[in-house]
């Protein structure tokens, strides 16, 4: 399953901090990551099924919402989020993935999200810095 989505940036840092994430990010490890930035490069996966993990990451990579490519990203935030069936060594997989389409130099971080909504589903979020 593959969604184009257009959607309006905000780059709010106490919603990708969010205190009810699983993996949680904090301010110090995202702060950097935009304080001095150029460009952003913004992705977002969808998938269900087998493999969903990878598939996700390979989504995001492609559905790029700007036209900077991610192998530019010196800074990328990883936003996964499944359902709490979603098994969570997928998630190495899926970031490992994403790991090899940015510089090897980039400062990659992650948190991971529970939504029951998304049954049998994992939305994959990417927001890199140039």
């Amino acid at each position: 399953m593959n969604k184009k989505i257009s959607i309006n940036v905000d780059l709010n840092l106490d919603e990708l901090c969010n205190k009810d994430a699983i993996i949680k990010l904090f301010k110090e490890d995202v702060e950097p990551i935009f304080r001095k930035f150029e460009s952003a490069y913004i992705g977002v996966g969808y998938a269900t099924g087998a493999d969903m993990a990878k598939k996700a990451a390979r989504n995001a990579i492609t559905n790029s919402v700007m036209d900077i490519p991610l192998s530019y990203a010196l800074g990328v935030i990883i936003r996964i989020t499944a359902s709490s069936e979603f098994d969570m060594d997928d998630i190495e997989d899926a970031i490992e993935i994403i790991r090899k389409a940015t510089r090897s130099d980039s400062k990659i971080v992650f948190n991971f999200f529970i939504d029951e909504l998304l049954i049998n589903e994992i939305r994959i979020d990417i927001i890199a810095t140039k």
